[in-house]
């Protein structure tokens, strides 16, 4: 690897590193927040709506802004980026209107004959998340492809630390903690963070409305659709079963099970960290004529993914319950216990897929993306119907999302693209290591002090759960801290 792609890449990982870990962080303080004052229906709701409006939203853009994304990290100069970025921009802001006009007429006819009239959002809301999230995630591609993701990172953390501190500021005022409330304080979060954003993107690049031919955004989204449509059915994949669970149960369910997902998800850590980074650094790679430094490195990833995933999954199984408990309240204990072991599975299978994308997309073959997601939202969404109606738990749902998430990542495997093979001696230490972990927790748990879901007995088990998997992978030989920082080239 030579220097400017190692220190690129180092850094971008360091600061895609912070924004990632304080993001999932706020999420979970967002979770008791809202939870333990209003209960898990709100919460539940908010989950539905704003992912609906994502949804739309990305659909919307047809796909536009793949041959930006695609360019940005090999262009030369400011005037390259800006005949790249600015026509872009101007069709997904034709786009996100169009999207307002959808969500506006369609949200009131989703709840009323979908979900009984429980989860409600006003026009204007929508109006306001539309134009948030479409000016946070244009400015986001811009800094992350043109190899700035200090920007975007320092961006997401503000992001982060302003919406729980927007509920704590309405909450402490007096106002309903809604569904739409949290959209609303979501929006304003994003739209403080794009002004700052647009205002420096301002200084590399002239701002004005500008289109290209009609020639140029068909050729955009002929490449791009494929990829929106494939990331758009991986969303829905991410969150279908919540739609169901609304619909078949209530918004309450949908909170718990949002709660245990965000717990399992932590698994996903290293995939949203990496992707950021690797995606513009493995483009500028094979574009140089580098092809396997960029597969080598790739394949470290996944390498250090999986020996990560391992615990993660099995702490999921020992420590849910208490730290459900800890989060929200016992009643979402009771329900939601084994989704949190569950979603870690889907997560790693999921994270597994994610990683691969990488390649895919370097390829340009977004259309193996689509045709992986596609089959596995049938087979999770065919499953979440029949298996949610006839049990009517919510377990089965995370069964059925890691079911899909499995199918996914076969169907990229088996695309031959970028053929990465992993050590296997080193996954079976790691997966040694994490069942001696488990058995640790298990002895642990006979104890007294460790069967209450106090914050002291909750964070020393899941510290010292870590600490004896590293100490059990190093003893075997399988991990050491410059293994793993050679594993990943840093």
């Amino acid at each position: 690897m030579s220097a400017a792609t190692h220190q690129r890449l180092s850094r971008g990982l360091a600061f895609q590193g912070m924004s990632t870990v304080a993001q999932s962080a706020i999420t979970l303080v967002l979770m008791p927040l809202v939870i333990k004052q209003a209960g898990a229906a709100p919460y539940g709701a908010y989950v539905v709506v704003s992912s609906i409006i994502t949804l739309v939203s990305c659909f919307c853009t047809l796909g536009a802004g793949f041959n930006c994304r695609r360019t940005l990290p090999s262009a030369p100069d400011a005037a390259t980026r800006s005949r790249l970025f600015i026509p872009n921009a101007s069709f997904q802001l034709l786009t996100a209107s169009v999207s307002v006009l959808l969500l506006a007429v369609g949200l009131p006819l989703l709840n009323q004959h979908v979900f009984g009239g429980e989860i409600t959002v006003q026009t204007s809301t929508v109006l306001l998340a539309v134009l948030a999230f479409w000016s946070n995630n244009l400015a986001d591609d811009y800094f992350r492809y043109t190899h700035q993701i200090p920007v975007i990172s320092k961006a997401i953390v503000v992001r982060a630390l302003l919406h729980p501190s927007f509920i704590v500021a309405a909450s402490f005022l007096g106002f309903p903690l809604t569904a739409d409330t949290l959209v609303q304080l979501q929006a304003v979060a994003y739209l403080i963070v794009a002004a700052g954003l647009w205002w420096r993107l301002s200084r590399e690049v002239p701002l004005a409305f500008r289109l290209s031919t009609l020639e140029d955004h068909k050729s955009d989204i002929r490449q791009g659709f494929p990829l929106i449509t494939a990331v758009m059915v991986e969303n829905f994949l991410a969150t279908a079963d919540r739609y169901i669970l609304a619909a078949f149960l209530t918004p309450a369910a949908v909170g718990a099970y949002a709660v245990a997902c965000a717990l399992g998800g932590l698994v996903l850590l290293l995939p949203r960290i990496a992707n950021s980074a690797l995606l513009p650094t493995l483009s500028h790679a094979v574009d140089e004529g580098r092809p396997d430094e960029a597969q080598e490195l790739l394949r470290s990833f996944l390498q250090v993914f999986v020996m990560l995933a391992l615990p993660l999954a099995m702490g999921g199984l020992m420590l849910g319950e208490p730290l459900l408990v800890w989060l929200a309240n016992g009643e979402v204990a009771a329900v939601a216990r084994w989704v949190v072991p569950i979603a870690a599975v889907s997560g790693t299978l999921s994270g597994y897929s994610y990683l691969m994308f990488n390649a895919l997309f370097v390829d340009r073959r977004t259309g193996v993306w689509f045709k992986a997601n596609a089959a596995a939202a049938v087979v999770s969404i065919l499953l979440s119907l029949l298996l949610i109606g006839w049990f009517r738990r919510i377990e089965v749902a995370a069964l059925a999302a890691a079911v899909g998430y499995a199918v996914s990542l076969v169907i990229i495997l088996r695309s031959g693209s970028w053929r990465l093979r992993l050590d296997r001696m080193l996954l079976a230490k790691s997966g040694t290591a994490a069942l001696t972990m488990a058995l640790t927790l298990w002895a642990a748990q006979s104890l007294a002090f460790f069967q209450t879901a106090d914050t002291l007995p909750v964070l020393l088990q899941v510290a010292g759960g870590g600490t004896v998997y590293f100490m059990a992978l190093t003893a075997l030989g399988g991990w050491t801290p410059n293994q793993f920082r050679r594993a990943l080239r840093l």
